[in-house]
């Protein structure tokens, strides 16, 4: 075996130096808290990275997540280090079910040229279940049967059916009829308190978190009537572990949301939950209450712990509870494997609740 290597000199003293300093680069560089003392001073060995004739890279316009009904623009990056023309077919694979603007395309790299092609990735509203973890491929065909791959990821969002808002007056007035005046149904015992009823009954509602809004928790609603447009829901896509009220709806002033989502594990198993809130909340699975909150003093990711909760392998039911009694509230809710800093789990997915009664 021999190295090929261009020497400054061919004095036994500089190799000797030339042969400690790679020595001395390579220990610094793959163990950064290593020390070695005594040593005289030298100039690290610059490093020279090989490169590929063909090389791939991606570029995410926007976080790497999806959801149901979701898109991600992407930006696809594809070099020609050679000093040749090549030509091949570049393949875009996807997780199935998902759709892109492209799927495969003849492609022409120019020597030392890069070309960026926009990706559009979507997620279709029809799509059955979508995954926390989600790999998708960059393949590169060569005309000389050479291929060259990139892998990449999109984390799919936790997916759920969002109902509400609800809320009630904050002072409960009889019905009345329409020629009548609802004023001395809120007066108070001086004019400034009048005043303070009057625009707080104009401008401000009430919410309890212990009202049930919704059967709880099924949330079953067949066959009631004077069901408003709350009672229908919509499908929210979450996409981090952090998430606020405010996110989702654009009411001003206090209100309640049910969230459900159906949580597919592929395995029975026992979990931990982490759970961040700056107001009131109620958690059942498989309808049963695990959590709840009144208020807190400060939001964390880990307000409140569920060490073990065992979760069925296929469908867990969760009915996530929210209350927002001021200008903003924030909640977190993060799966991971028991105890407080451990990982987090990623091997879960989300039916589509469109799909499910």
């Amino acid at each position: 075996m021999g190295v090929d290597v261009t020497r400054r000199t061919d004095r036994i003293k500089d190799l000797a130096e030339d042969t400690c300093r790679v020595g001395m680069t390579v220990a610094l560089e793959m163990n950064k808290l290593s020390a070695i003392e005594n040593c005289p001073a030298f100039t690290p060995v610059p490093q020279i990275q090989y490169k590929q004739p063909i090389e791939i890279h991606v570029e995410y316009e926007s976080i790497p997540a999806i959801g149901i009904a979701d898109n991600s623009r992407i930006t696809v990056e594809i070099t020609n280090h050679s000093n040749e023309k090549t030509n091949g077919i570049l393949e875009i694979r996807l997780p199935e079910g998902w759709e892109a603007n492209i799927q495969s395309m003849n492609l022409t790299l120019l020597p030392g040229k890069k070309e960026q092609i926009p990706l559009l990735v979507e997620v279709p509203e029809s799509i059955q279940i979508l995954n926390e973890t989600n790999m998708l491929r960059v393949a590169f065909h060569q005309q000389n049967g050479i291929e060259t791959n990139y892998d990449f990821g999109l984390v799919g969002a936790a997916v759920w059916k969002l109902y509400g808002p609800f809320w009630g007056n904050n002072i409960a007035i009889p019905r009345i009829n329409y020629w009548d005046s609802y004023y001395p149904y809120i007066k108070g015992a001086t004019d400034d308190e009048t005043a303070d009823l009057t625009r707080t009954y104009h401008l401000n509602s009430v919410v309890d978190p212990d009202k049930e809004y919704m059967p709880e928790p099924g949330l079953s609603v067949h066959g009631e009537s004077n069901l408003s447009p709350a009672h229908e829901g919509k499908l929210i896509n979450i996409y981090t572990d952090k998430f606020s009220v405010n996110d989702f709806i654009g009411l001003e002033g206090p209100c309640v949301l049910y969230l459900v989502r159906y949580l597919d594990s592929p395995d029975d198993r026992t979990v931990g939950i982490h759970i961040g809130n700056t107001d009131a909340y109620k958690l059942w699975i498989n309808d049963l209450l695990i959590s709840e909150s009144r208020n807190t003093d400060w939001c964390t990711n880990e307000n409140n712990h569920i060490l073990k909760l065992k979760l069925n392998k296929g469908i867990n039911r969760m009915v996530f509870k929210l209350a927002r009694r001021s200008f903003k509230a924030d909640y977190s809710l993060i799966f991971c494997e028991g105890a407080p800093c451990t990982n987090h789990i990623t091997d879960f997915s989300s039916k589509n609740p469109l799909l499910l009664l």
